[in-house]
């Protein structure tokens, strides 16, 4: 007969089982937080990239007579070689760092669970997917005023209102996944701790395991009494 796993994880449990590769972490919750860092990491290079792209453009135009076309191609990528590095070296450094606030580094894959976790992830990917969509919905549909006022502005107004309009979009939507996210997180380590319960002659085998057989160190107790 099965015991019930009424009783909290030990330490020595949970670190075996973090051997494993067996932590509580969301996998929608590291996306969303690259995701997230991409989106400001983007944003917030897009006006340096934008004056080196012109800058490049305006040479290119005033001295395409005097450089071969190489030459303008080189200067293109070089100004904006560094910009691209370093938003991708941010979105990794995100990455690594939102992994290992999760539960540390784990080289170990661990085994797919089946079943339940199958029904729930169909469920979330379902709800995750009406709401995003029904935001994104309702955000545009906001938005068609401001197609009436962009016809009379400049380009340089136009190209300033879709980007403001593109990161706003971008962070509201982003804001509800990570919403949808931690939801998924909190449910990844509840699910996590159950599994990990125990029962009660696991607890009293794995203090033996540590501390030793009672018997035999009462057993230990009793011959160096007799020895002295």
């Amino acid at each position: 007969m099965n015991q019930e796993r009424s009783e909290r994880p030990t330490k020595k449990k949970l670190r075996d089982a973090k051997k494993k590769g067996q932590v509580a972490k969301s996998q929608e919750l590291c996306a969303i937080i690259v995701l997230l860092g991409g989106i400001f990491l983007i944003f917030g290079f897009a006006h340096t990239l934008n004056l080196r792209l012109k800058n490049v453009m305006i040479g290119r135009f005033t001295s395409l007579g005097d450089q071969a076309i190489e030459s303008q191609m080189s200067q293109a990528f070089s100004s904006l070689l560094l910009p691209t590095i370093a938003i991708m070296i941010g979105i990794m450094g995100v990455g690594v760092a939102i992994h290992l606030l999760q539960g540390g580094w784990i080289w170990k894959r661990p085994k797919r669970s089946k079943g339940g976790q199958f029904v729930y992830r169909l469920c979330y990917s379902t709800l995750k997917l009406g709401v995003v969509g029904a935001l994104g919905y309702l955000i545009l549909k906001g938005w068609r005023w401001y197609v009436g006022e962009t016809i009379f502005m400049a380009m340089a107004q136009k190209q300033n209102v879709l980007f403001k309009k593109s990161f706003s979009l971008a962070i509201e939507i982003g804001v509800v996944l990570l919403f949808l996210a931690l939801i998924d997180f909190g449910y990844q380590k509840w699910r996590f701790y159950q599994k990990m319960k125990m029962t009660k002659q696991e607890v009293r085998e794995e203090k033996r395991e540590t501390d030793g057989d009672p018997a035999v160190k009462h057993e230990i107790r009793n011959r160096m009494r007799e020895k002295d």
